[in-house]
């Protein structure tokens, strides 16, 4: 039987190490001849331990308020323990126009949040709306429909089509950084209270 105990962070202090902190997990392992191990840098290497190296509560408590205080300092989060997100979703609006053509339908203007394309600029459309429309990349015919043959054009020409694209985009590294100095801030005891959620300093 194998089951993790804790998990404890500590920095190796080596100047040429591109992380500096690293992860010790401790085990039970009946597997052990001293019925414990530690996994150092938590990569499934396990190495015996002594049931006295296990690091008690208050060193464990301490050595993440160390990590917190890091965190604090730097603004960085080697470790990915808090819960900030570096990433939001943000919703376009887009409006298509398409004509009827042998091949199937096919774009003929796009209208963004300040910007329009018509040809030849169709080409340079975002790749995620592109994406979006599926559109074959040098025809510019939308490939998720059959030729326009098959279907009601009625349905699809001389009209706007409007549709909200969702994509990704990284937050201000600014906004992200006061997120994570608030977060260890919380966990070492030393700012103000704030309306904030509660972070966890650690996921495991």
């Amino acid at each position: 039987m194998q089951e993790p105990i804790t998990t404890v962070p500590w920095h190796c202090g080596e100047g040429d190490c591109p992380v500096g902190w690293h992860k010790a997990t401790y085990w039970v392992d009946d597997t052990a001849s001293t019925g414990y191990t530690v996994d150092t840098y938590t990569d499934g290497d396990h190495e015996e331990t002594e049931e006295a190296d296990l690091p008690s509560f208050d060193r464990e408590e301490e050595a993440w308020k160390e990590y917190s205080r890091y965190v604090l300092r730097t603004s960085e989060d080697p470790l990915d323990e808090f819960m900030v997100d570096t990433v939001r979703t943000v919703q376009e609006k887009w409006k298509f126009r398409f004509k009827k053509t042998p091949e199937g339908l096919k774009l003929v203007e796009a209208r963004g949040p300040g910007v329009v394309y018509k040809a030849p600029r169709l080409q340079q459309l975002p790749a995620r709306v592109r994406e979006y429309l599926n559109l074959d990349p040098k025809t510019g015919v939308l490939q998720d429909f059959p030729p326009v043959g098959s279907l009601n054009p009625a349905k699809y020409l001389g009209r706007w089509h409007t549709d909200t694209i969702e994509h990704k985009e990284r937050r201000p590294d600014a906004v992200v950084q006061e997120e994570l100095r608030a977060a260890a801030r919380r966990h070492v005891g030393t700012g103000r209270k704030r309306s904030r959620k509660d972070w966890d300093p650690r996921k495991s």
